[in-house]
């Protein structure tokens, strides 16, 4: 016999990726005659699974044949592929920063699924690192928070920014006249 595995792929959610069900069983030799009779299966003995965005890894399981009717001489390995997860960064929009004469900036991010906002971008506990980020320092100026980011790995790509914006306020005085008199 000649068992070929099959191919299965997905973008990365943390969750092993495995095919061991997907096979097909043909004559060894000459795929025009078939492989498995009588609805005779194959029994799965081991198989692997990949979890991390990779180019690709090789669906490799071995399976037992029901009886001594059957060899397997062949297996065609079909390929497994976890893509990154795409995600969106949203930078943080901060207002309530009061001016004090000191550069002020936000680092701070939200991300979600590219394309789709209800679900989850970042997992597991990974997080980004910053690379570059905005400040701004005088009162009333505002500027977007255009911060870019390192992904933890290669399980993500960044795909899109949504940039907040930073404002310092103006800091009220209190003036309180002096008696000259």
């Amino acid at each position: 016999l000649t068992v070929k595995t099959a191919d299965a792929g997905k973008v990365y959610d943390g969750i092993p990726l495995s095919k061991p069900d997907g096979y097909s069983v043909e004559y060894y030799g000459d795929n025009s005659k078939q492989g498995l009779l009588n609805g005779d299966s194959l029994t799965l003995k081991t198989f692997n699974s990949i979890v991390n965005a990779t180019n690709f890894a090789e669906n490799e399981c071995t399976y037992d044949v029901p009886n001594a009717n059957y060899d397997i001489k062949e297996y065609i390995y079909g390929t497994l592929i976890i893509t990154p997860r795409p995600i969106t960064v949203i930078t943080n929009t901060n207002a309530s920063h009061i001016y004090d004469a000191t550069v002020f900036s936000d680092a701070g991010y939200q991300t979600h699924y590219y394309g789709d906002n209800t679900k989850q971008g970042l997992l597991n506990g990974d997080g980004l690192t910053v690379k570059t980020f905005k400040s701004v320092t005088n009162a009333l100026n505002y500027v977007a928070n255009e911060c870019t980011y390192d992904v933890p790995n290669a399980n993500y790509e960044i795909k899109d920014y949504s940039y907040g914006t930073l404002t310092i306020e103006k800091k009220w005085l209190s003036i309180i006249p002096y008696d000259c008199n």
